[in-house]
């Protein structure tokens, strides 16, 4: 089965967006409403599918998240876009890995994280986002609107299955895309020696036009 699918329109949009889970605002780890938390530190991370039906510039990647422990600090954790391993990352294949560091506060509650002003390009095909914590103590709430079809969990304690993926669907974890597909609005600029022949050109054919009306007079 495949991920969540981008919609090819407007060409600047969130390409991927599970929407916002009821958790907002409301303090990591204290379990609101019923709503499911999953433990994001330095024992696990997740990752989420997606599908792009056309190539796509990325240039923000954030996941809906929360500290409940404000003593690491700062708090780390990577972010990452695998290539497709059907139900899981495919971790041999690391498109892009960047740390995100920052001071996070238990007040804050859940809210969107991430990194912006990415300039990276991915063509049509199947991905993973991924979000691993290193230094960071916190949740991921479930039951966004519309949440990712894969999703994978990855953990970290030491034992024979350290730093593998398992897959976990029905999580329902916030995450969201945002970018312009590659190829939409842009326009061509000639090159200087391009505009110097075009302008020659032009002037060529001004005198010629010009020559043949003084000869008819």
């Amino acid at each position: 089965m495949m991920g969540f699918v981008a919609i090819a329109n407007p060409a600047y949009s969130f390409i991927v967006d599970t929407g916002e889970p009821v958790a907002v605002g409301t303090k990591a780890g204290t379990a609101h409403a019923g709503v499911p938390e999953y433990l994001f530190d330095f024992s696990q991370g997740f990752a989420a599918q997606f599908t792009l039906s056309q190539g796509y510039k990325i240039s923000s990647i954030e996941g809906f998240l929360g500290v409940s422990d404000d003593s690491f600090q700062p708090s780390t954790y990577n972010i990452s876009v695998y290539g497709d391993g059907n139900d899981v990352p495919d971790t041999t294949t690391k498109l892009f890995s960047q740390e995100r560091t920052r001071i996070f506060t238990a007040a804050e509650g859940y809210h969107w994280d991430g990194l912006s002003g990415l300039d990276l390009d991915l063509g049509p095909g199947t991905y993973w986002l991924a979000y691993d914590a290193k230094a960071f103590a916190g949740f991921m709430p479930g039951q966004a609107p519309h949440p990712n079809t894969n999703e994978a969990t990855i953990f970290h304690t030491g034992g024979p299955s350290d730093g593998v993926y398992f897959s976990s669907d029905g999580l329902g974890l916030g995450f969201r895309v945002d970018g312009s597909a590659i190829g939409q609005g842009t326009t061509v600029t000639p090159e200087p020696a391009s505009m110097f022949l075009l302008g020659g050109g032009l002037m060529t054919a001004f005198y010629q036009r010009r020559n043949k009306s003084s000869a008819k007079k």
